[in-house]
């Protein structure tokens, strides 16, 4: 990913949005822009997992600080707690931070039959958020967006429905089958823990908290 965007700044991509969705916290990307303001990492993660980091104190260094967003979830997180924290933390920061590409951090192992991860996104969730950044990245800049696959190791029970949905999310075609065989439902119940969604919005609000001295969305 920080290969990819050093690249395409140099070809003119002044701002860069990273999204990072993989379910490891992306401690290298966000390491090598810690400093740097032209770079808005943001990233979802399950903690606790390796590799340890990604709190919500990690906000950046000097310049770059304000510019590093961690949103650790719970395991048991599911479709609801990723779009709440879309909506109410990486659309209005991209709004105000106005950037001219966003790479996504396509990780997949976000997905409830994922077997290195304790998380519960949807293939249909997976999907729709991928939607919303293709429709944030029309409104901001130009549609240019970029997916990049990194974790998803669950290659029957995952990555042939998320793949499709990241697919269908960046040609705009619909998104309303993107779904799960049936025989994959007591997965998604041993998975899902109803319980995390509050403990993510309470995170959030302090997150938008911290974040307020560097943000106008948040003040």
């Amino acid at each position: 990913m920080a290969i990819m965007v050093r690249h395409l700044q140099q070809e003119g991509a002044g701002k860069v949005l990273v999204l990072d969705w993989d379910a490891h916290h992306g401690d290298g990307t966000q390491s090598i822009f810690y400093e740097d303001p032209s770079v808005l990492f943001t990233s979802i993660h399950q903690r606790p997992l390796y590799p340890g980091s990604g709190g919500i104190e990690e906000t950046g260094e000097a310049a770059g600080l304000g510019y590093s967003v961690n949103m650790p979830v719970p395991p048991g997180t599911g479709d609801e707690s990723y779009h709440y924290l879309f909506d109410t933390v990486i659309a209005p920061l991209a709004e105000e931070f106005s950037p001219d590409l966003i790479a996504i951090s396509a990780g997949q192992d976000v997905h409830f039959t994922e077997p290195l991860a304790s998380l519960a996104v949807t293939a249909r969730g997976y999907a729709e958020l991928v939607r919303k950044a293709v429709n944030l990245a029309e409104r901001l800049c130009s549609g240019r967006v970029v997916a990049v696959l990194e974790g998803g190791y669950s290659v029957e029970g995952g990555l042939p429905y998320t793949n499709l949905g990241v697919v269908a999310a960046l040609a705009g075609l619909s998104l309303e089958n993107i779904r799960e065989p049936a025989v994959y439902g007591d997965a998604f119940l041993r998975a899902y823990d109803p319980s995390a969604h509050a403990r993510v919005c309470e995170t959030a609000g302090k997150l938008r908290r911290l974040l307020a001295s560097h943000w106008n969305c948040f003040s």
